[in-house]
């Protein structure tokens, strides 16, 4: 880059460059002190909506992750106004519990919509929101802890859409959500695409069961996704992908390995996590609805290939509880269609005759 040399990264003129890396750096410390305070806080109010007015978990839901958007946005770093904000808006979201199930799937896709225009409009906003990357090792894109929690706003857009307008509605949701969160341009989160699309297709499958509309739709939701990794640049998703199977393996190989460095980092780190997935698999064998089973296959697929386990369990059990909760999405597991039943014959005169 120093000596402008091609394939560089590109670099801008600034009058005090000190200055600006002091800025920065600080602004950066003061991210990752907020990340901890707007996380406790945003659980804290959806337990406490889902426990007293359930009908708007979806709703607060959304408001938490456009607030941190918002946040991104603004450029704050105090705690207090990013509590304030967080607070506020979830607050204001609640009248929304009453709209109904299509503006519940609308507003979903709205909060998906919002992350893909940002990211593609300037990946700071999200980058430095309280939620996003720590910036110790990734600077652009979603976190870990953010692709977690937009599992809500995909898989529920896509039932709620989906059963209202059917299956080209559900599959036009995954792709926006599959290009918001693995485009290299955008979220460029490898292993979060790789668990939304277990979450999809499980999801399908139980929902609208297989057929020739589903594996046509899957195939062109999976060329989407590779046209949008393909395009943007370089990133380590596209060069994951580059390297072919050998290079896709040694990647996995090094993720389970760090992810499992990080679980056992401390006797308290090991406890949440492993305590957070003995949670899981009990809801897991528990677990009856279609939505809610796709949930809990995704984040089994994204403990091993995420690397980041304590945001996953964190987020992932965040997630279970407002899918859960959301009386709008409660259904039980896709019954097979009964069989018609069988004609009894008719008894004839001569065989009722004494």
């Amino acid at each position: 880059t120093a000596l402008d040399e091609e394939g560089a990264l590109g670099s801008t003129a600034d009058d005090d460059p000190l200055g600006t890396l002091d800025d920065l750096d600080r602004r950066i410390d003061a991210n990752r002190d907020a990340e901890a305070a707007v996380l406790l806080l945003s659980l804290a109010l959806m337990v406490a909506v889902a426990v007293f007015f359930p009908a708007g978990i979806l709703p607060a839901f959304a408001a938490v992750l456009l607030a941190n958007l918002a946040l991104g946005v603004v450029g704050t770093t105090e705690v207090w106004a990013n509590a304030l904000v967080v607070v506020l808006a979830v607050a204001t979201s609640l009248p929304l519990a009453r709209t109904g199930p299509v503006t519940h799937g609308l507003l979903m896709v709205a909060v998906l919509g919002a992350y893909l225009v940002a990211m593609a409009a300037d990946e700071r906003w999200v980058a430095l929101s309280p939620l996003g990357p720590t910036q110790n090792a990734r600077f652009y894109g979603l976190s870990n802890l953010l692709a977690t929690l937009l599992l809500v706003p995909a898989l529920a857009g896509a039932v709620l859409l989906g059963r209202r307008f059917g299956m080209w509605a559900f599959l036009g949701v995954a792709a926006l959500s599959l290009i918001t969160v693995g485009g290299s341009s955008f979220g460029a989160d490898g292993g979060g695409a790789v668990v939304l699309l277990v979450a999809f297709l499980v999801l399908a499958v139980l929902e609208h069961g297989l057929d020739r509309r589903l594996a046509i739709g899957g195939a062109v939701v999976a060329v989407v996704l590779a046209v949008a990794l393909a395009v943007g640049g370089s990133s380590h998703v596209a060069d994951g992908l580059s390297d072919g199977p050998a290079g896709l393996a040694e990647d996995l190989g090094r993720r389970v390995q760090l992810s499992f460095e990080r679980a056992t980092a401390g006797p308290g780190v090991a406890l949440l996590v492993f305590g957070g997935i003995a949670a899981l698999v009990v809801l897991a064998l528990r677990e009856r609805r279609p939505l809610l089973i796709s949930l809990l296959a995704a984040l089994g697929v994204s403990l091993v290939v995420n690397d980041s386990p304590t945001d996953v369990v964190i987020a992932g059990l965040a997630c279970y509880l407002v899918l859960s909760s959301a009386p709008e999405l409660a259904r039980p597991a896709r019954e097979p269609a009964s069989p018609a039943p069988r004609a009894r014959p008719e008894r004839t005169a001569q065989a009722a005759s004494p």
